[in-house]
């Protein structure tokens, strides 16, 4: 904030976001987006006054940018997550929210520039990409992926999703981004949500994360939800917080070897019976969710009773029903002859 602050008329105004006067938008977290600097000028910080919003129109913004990107790729990193990557652009006549059809400052068409000059710069290393967290609906999402654009944006809707809608949420993605000819990019949890375990109970996160790596596309797994972790209680009491999914990993297996150890066996058999064979939704059946990947159905049950399931079973969330899938459970099953 020292050199966002100096000077008015200095060129490290020009970087961010100053105003004589503030406009009616609103923090993230609460309260206005503008706060005065000691001149009597504002700047805007969607998010804590401590994070000043970057002006992109700015080109020592977007070459030190690109020098930060080179920074971390010279030294053969794969690839970045762009954090806030919808929040760049900003109207430029600051215009209320509700004004105008486009919103002032989410998701605006001149978002897209930015992400093109990135996507370049990326290309130009060859195997390297780059992930957006941007929230929206998945036809938004396959705005924003392919080539000259993000290579992947997260699937927050499928992370979100009530348990017995998982299976139209899925397919909405998985339709939507392939009129992109692009795959869905899926995820259970994040820094800013409650953990997969807290928000559907360890039983149902188990089995959703078993579902997430048999869908076609990319999976992600945000650090400790392959141990089972839930949210903490934090300082202030509220377990439901930010700050209770950011708690430090636990370096001991104690109450994390059921969950840890489906997860590497899930991990080792998607490479070896899903990645790169055909997927097909099943036949419809109330309360279950089911798909084939070649050889291999998935299956997942949403309802109240145990249900059939196909093949043989190589993997499953937890413990079968004799030849039954129960309730809140999923299954990777070989098919065999015959098949559905």
């Amino acid at each position: 904030m020292r050199r966002c602050g100096a000077g008015p008329n200095g060129p490290e105004r020009a970087r961010y976001h100053f105003r004589a006067e503030p406009n009616g938008w609103e923090s993230m977290f609460g309260g206005p987006a503008w706060t005065r600097a000691p001149d009597g000028q504002w700047y805007l910080h969607l998010f804590t006054p401590q994070q000043p919003d970057l002006n992109w129109t700015n080109t020592d913004v977007a070459d030190d940018f690109d020098a930060t990107l080179r920074f971390w790729l010279d030294r053969g990193f794969a690839g970045v997550r762009i954090d806030v990557a919808g929040g760049l652009a900003k109207d430029p006549d600051y215009a209320e929210v509700g004004e105008q059809p486009v919103h002032p400052h989410w998701d605006r068409p001149e978002t897209a520039a930015i992400h093109r000059r990135w996507r370049d710069l990326l290309d130009s290393y060859g195997d390297r990409v780059a992930i957006g967290e941007l929230w929206g609906t998945p036809d938004r999402i396959a705005e924003r992926v392919g080539p000259g654009r993000l290579h992947q944006v997260f699937q927050f809707d499928w992370a979100v999703a009530p348990w017995e809608s998982l299976r139209d949420t899925a397919a909405q993605a998985i339709e939507e981004l392939g009129k992109a000819g692009a795959l869905p990019t899926w995820v259970l949890g994040s820094h800013d949500l409650m953990r997969v375990a807290t928000r559907y109970g360890p039983r149902r996160a188990k089995a959703k994360a078993l579902v997430m790596f048999a869908l076609p596309g990319a999976a992600w797994i945000y650090q400790g939800d392959e141990l089972g972790m839930e949210n903490v209680e934090v300082d202030n009491g509220d377990p439901g917080g930010r700050d209770g999914v950011r708690a430090p990993m636990p370096w001991h297996a104690t109450g994390t070897n059921s969950t840890l150890l489906m997860y590497r066996k899930a991990i080792a058999l998607r490479k070896r019976f899903i990645v790169g064979r055909p997927f097909e939704w099943l036949p419809e059946r109330p309360g279950v969710l089911e798909f084939r990947r070649g050889d291999v159905a998935c299956v997942l049950n949403t309802g109240q009773r145990p249900v059939t399931f196909p093949g043989r079973p190589l993997h499953h969330s937890g413990p079968l029903d004799g030849g039954l899938l129960p309730p809140d459970t999923a299954v990777w099953a070989e098919l065999v002859t015959p098949r559905y």
